[in-house]
């Protein structure tokens, strides 16, 4: 009774612990602006080829 117990919390904890490291990782992903020195060249040429909002009319 009392390993079967354990090992249960130790499942439960070992779960948690994955999902955990797996939301880390994919919100990683999804936010390029931790990565500026990467992404920061490449966003300023794609906003600087667009004409801005104001002068489109």
């Amino acid at each position: 009774m009392k390993w079967e117990f354990f090992n249960k919390r130790v499942a439960v904890f070992a779960v948690l612990i994955v999902t955990a490291a797996f939301l880390v990782s994919w919100i990683n992903v999804l936010s390029p602006e931790d990565r500026v020195e990467q992404s920061g060249p490449i966003l300023q040429k794609a906003l600087a080829s667009q004409p801005s909002a104001h002068t489109a009319r």
